[in-house]
């Protein structure tokens, strides 16, 4: 374990921009987890099925995110299908326009990802 010379809690630092230098892959990792938190809500996503969403929005396939996520290409159809259920979509495509319809920042965040 690293030691710190200032005795502050990294969430402090971070928020008041300290000197302490924040790796990308916090930043990135609150933006997603931000992310997945929003498909959770609003379309009463479970938190594996908000994951999926969030890797297709960002351009991935269904294949390399179920590689991502550590789940079998099989799981993943399985969450896609009731990703599609309960957002009325039929399609991938269909499913990215409406999330970044509806979280037009989420265009943000997936360029942080690609």
């Amino acid at each position: 374990m690293l030691a710190r010379s200032n005795t502050a809690p990294l969430s402090d630092l971070q928020l008041r921009g300290g000197s302490l230098d924040v790796p990308s892959q916090t930043v990135a990792g609150d933006l997603m987890n931000e992310s997945i938190g929003a498909l959770h809500r609003a379309f009463a996503l479970t938190p594996s099925e908000a994951r999926l969403a969030f890797h297709l929005v960002t351009g991935e396939t269904l294949r390399s995110a179920a590689a991502e996520l550590h789940i079998s290409y099989e799981t993943a159809r399985t969450q896609l299908k009731s990703v599609f259920s309960k957002t009325g979509t039929s399609r991938q495509a269909e499913l990215v326009g409406l999330i970044v319809t509806a979280f037009p920042a989420f265009l943000k965040v997936g360029a942080v990802f690609s």
